[in-house]
């Protein structure tokens, strides 16, 4: 304990050494301890009885002593702080940048937040595996898995030794690399050694920049993730394939993208949208980078590591807005102005870093007025991975006879919608059709020819002048009918003119008295009109039976949801039992019953067209009917409701197979049908029956890897990569799909390997399926 007295002394001592102590009251409450300087010993640490003193400042020199700075603080460090990766503060108010992570590592991907790690570690090396040329022959020497024809694990190397033709496990794990693998400048090409040689390979590990990168390596499932292959060795071109398991992300977008990197170029990048998952997903990708070397003029092959995207629960699949619609004509030069009656083609492009999602984006058209334009549908669906689309053909329509604007709308649901504003002109004149009434005669009879146009004759057309042609009967190839003013035998031609403000002329064809039946055909043509219809009149002996005259609807257009009335008309006077007339109708917009019966005696009868609501642009279904070898038909348009629709459902329709519309102008699918049953096969659309089916259509689809092909045995399919092929197959038969030259692929569809690569794939046809092949 040093005395009092001493004090001053130690005082004296102190500012002779240049330094000065400071008497401290105390600390001040909830402040943090005093320091002390370096290298000046705290004297109230050796006597806790004595007045606290304060750091000592060395005095300026001729003044007064400056005021004590603030608390020194030492920063910490980042590895102090366990952390090699971002930013995290210094402690001191400062930051410290920790670096960045290697791919596949990603900066917390791994739980920890500023320290490097993986989502989900990459699937470990297959121990064994396969690699041969083309021709089957096994390879030897030290391999780049993933390069060859081969079920090795990419990116890594194997040591294989050859062998005879079909030998399989060849080749052993010898070396897990940490970037990828590259193929040496000597090696045997796959294509190579056709014949019996052994294939040899010299390969590396690469160790340069990662062949591919994510921009993460775990999102949400519905998110989009950019990926990026690189190639920084000098190439004169270079392909990319991308490869992994389509299970959660069909389908590869980078496939569907013909991916190059150019001469001069060292990456390539592409946009790929993921599927929403309901638990934690793993997807390992990579990239197989076929390039020609620059020096050498060799095909080398780049191997990327699998890069694990790990996919989490809790998404949505985005709908990206449209960023541009056109309306064009068939050259594709966008339109302001359009002919009635006359086809143009809409298109929509999305962001490029907004592609179509899994299952595709939704683009709804329609035009104001409704009646402007007709089309089958309302909407189409852009394919997955898709940043532009055509949108659908619009049809013009027909009935205006002056200037009628429009203006169509395209829109995903998301953002703006688009619009074009294009002025629908009066149609070109054109001869719609040429009808005969009846279609059927005795011979010796009169009918009436009657030609229509597609609108009114107004006073500025050049010409409404119509020749028609009648026919030398068949096949007695003699004249057996005629009109008026009808020059030429044994087939006649004669013309007449439609009046302005009509739209129709009518001529009566008289017949002559025929033994056997004949056969004429009556036909229309005018050098202003593109199309020339015609029409085929019946002329029977005497006592002979006569067929349907014509089918009418009323009215010919109904908003969708309301019936329409059909009347057939006969002849003559139907016979004893009626006569039984047969409907059907060409589109899903109007439906009808299977036939009507004329009863005896009677020339007509009615049924109901029935229609669903539809929602969009208008459309049209003709409605056809035949007796007797005759058939005749008439359009029913159907156009969009103003009101709310709600949809339909496949059980309230009774429907369980096969897609249906559900009323409001989307569809509804139903099912797929259990072998042997097929849909529809009891007559019944859209409903599983046994029916009498014996044979089922298989169709397949083969992309991937060019210049490898899918068949099947029994043969019958041989798919050409890049191509779809169908065949026939007896109901129920066991089919065996098989990739070329004993490559993988992976199979998806009636077919299904799951996402895994396997080079065949069976199934048992009970009706037509379809089947797509990812050649590897």
């Amino acid at each position: 304990m040093t005395p009092r007295r001493f004090w001053p002394l130690l005082l004296i001592v102190a500012i002779a050494c240049g330094i000065v102590g400071i008497a401290n009251p105390g600390p001040v409450a909830g402040a943090p301890p005093a320091q002390t300087a370096p290298g000046v010993q705290d004297l109230g640490a050796l006597n806790p009885n004595a007045i606290e003193v304060q750091p000592l400042v060395r005095l300026a020199k001729g003044g007064a002593p400056p005021p004590p700075p603030p608390n020194a603080c030492t920063p910490t460090t980042c590895a102090a702080q366990g952390k090699n990766c971002g930013t995290i503060p210094n402690g001191c108010g400062g930051t410290l940048t920790c670096g960045a992570c290697t791919a596949p590592q990603t900066c917390g991907s791994g739980g920890v937040t500023n320290v490097c790690g993986l989502g989900t570690p990459p699937p470990a090396a297959s121990a064994q595996c396969t690699a041969t040329n083309v021709s089957g022959n096994p390879y030897s020497g030290t391999l780049c898995g993933g390069a060859f024809i081969d079920n090795c694990t990419p990116g890594a190397l194997y040591s294989c030794t050859g062998g005879a033709r079909g030998t399989i496990n060849n080749c052993t794990l010898t070396q897990t690399c940490s970037t990828g693998c590259l193929t040496g400048v000597n090696d045997t090409p796959v294509t190579a050694n056709i014949g019996f040689a052994t294939p040899v390979a010299s390969d590396t590990c690469f160790a340069d920049t990662a062949p591919l990168t994510l921009s993460t390596n775990a999102t949400i499932g519905g998110s989009y993730v950019t990926l990026t292959a690189t190639l920084t060795q000098p190439h004169l071109s270079a392909f990319v394939n991308f490869e992994g398991a389509t299970l959660d992300v069909p389908p590869l977008c980078g496939n569907l993208i013909p991916l190059t990197i150019a001469a001069g170029a060292t990456s390539v990048s592409w946009v790929q949208p993921t599927g929403v998952v309901t638990t934690p997903t793993t997807v390992p990708l990579n990239v197989l980078i076929s390039y020609t070397e620059a020096a050498t003029g060799r095909l080398r092959n780049l191997v990327s590591v699998g890069s694990p995207l790990t996919l989490n629960p809790g998404g949505t699949l985005p709908v990206p807005p449209l960023v541009s619609f056109s309306i064009t004509n068939a050259g594709g030069t966008p339109i302001s102005t359009i002919p009635g009656g006359t086809n143009a083609f809409a298109s929509g492009t999305l962001p490029p870093s907004t592609p179509a999602p899994v299952g595709g984006t939704r683009v709804t058209v329609t035009s104001s007025p409704a009646s402007a334009f007709v089309t089958d549908g309302s909407f189409v669906i852009l394919p997955a991975c898709t940043t532009n689309s055509d949108l659908g053909v619009l049809t013009a329509t027909s009935s205006v006879l002056s200037n009628l604007p429009a203006t169509v709308s395209a829109t995903t649901g998301a953002g703006a919608i688009l619009t074009q504003n294009v002025v629908v002109t009066p149609p070109v004149l054109q001869i719609q059709s040429l009808t005969l009434t009846p279609g059927a005669v005795i011979g010796g009879g009169s009918l009436t020819a009657t030609v229509a146009l597609n609108r009114v004759v107004q006073a500025t057309d050049a010409s409404s002048t119509v020749s028609v042609r009648v026919s030398p009967g068949s096949p007695s190839n003699v004249q057996v009918a005629t009109f008026a003013g009808c020059t030429g035998t044994p087939a006649c031609s004669g013309s007449f003119t439609v009046p302005i403000g009509a739209n129709s002329a009518s001529v009566t064809i008289t017949t002559s008295a025929v033994s056997a039946q004949q056969f004429v055909t009556v036909s229309a043509s005018a050098p202003w009109s593109n199309s020339s219809p015609g029409a085929q009149l019946t002329i029977n002996p005497a006592g002979a039976p006569l067929p349907l005259s014509s089918v009418t609807l009323n009215p010919t257009s109904v908003v969708g949801g309301n019936p329409s009335t059909g009347t057939v008309t006969l002849t003559a006077a139907a016979p004893a039992g009626g006569a039984v007339v047969t409907l059907a109708s060409t589109g899903a917009v109007a439906s009808v019953p299977a036939s009507v019966t004329v009863p005896a005696g009677a020339t007509s009868a009615t049924f109901t067209v029935t229609t669903p609501v539809v929602m969009g642009l208008a459309a049209q279904s003709d409605i056809i009917a035949t007796f007797g070898g005759v058939s005749r038909a008439a359009t029913l348009t159907v156009t969009p409701s103003t009101a709310a629709c709600t949809p339909t459902t496949c059980a309230a329709q009774g429907k369980n197979c096969g897609t249906i519309l559900d009323g409001c102008g989307g569809s509804l699918v139903c099912g797929s049908c259990t072998a042997p049953q097929t849909c529809g096969g009891g007559g019944v659309a859209n409903v599983c029956s046994l029916g009498t089916a014996t044979t089922a259509l298989l169709t397949v689809t083969a992309t991937g890897r060019a210049g490898e092909s899918i068949s099947s045995s029994p043969a019958g399919v041989n798919v050409n990569v890049g191509t779809t092929g169908s065949a026939s197959f007896a109901s129920g038969a066991s089919v065996t799909l098989t990739v070329s030259n004993g490559r993988t692929a992976i199979w998806s569809g009636g077919c299904s390997s799951g996402g895994a690569k396997t080079k065949s794939c069976t199934l048992t046809l009970g009706a037509a399926t379809s089947v797509t092949a990812n050649v590897q």
